[in-house]
């Protein structure tokens, strides 16, 4: 995501997201007025829902063995 965003307000952002670690790269290209804000999902975020994923099938094939469809 590119963001055009005058210095205090990227800088804010900046530091909420070093603040709270979220998986996201953010460098200031320094081109035109204002500078832009780019914003990229780095690998730890696809990590993060692989693994998301994975959990949701087995808790699901978990409760389909414990509790099947009823027939009918």
């Amino acid at each position: 995501m590119e963001w055009p965003l005058a210095k205090d307000k990227r800088r804010h952002i900046h530091s909420r997201i070093d603040l709270v670690g979220l998986p996201v790269s953010h460098t200031t290209r320094r081109q035109g007025r204002p500078y832009t804000l780019v914003l990229a999902k780095t690998d730890a975020v696809f990590t993060r829902e692989r693994a998301a994923r994975s959990r949701a099938e087995t808790d699901l094939t978990w409760l389909q063995e414990k509790w099947p469809r009823p027939r009918g």
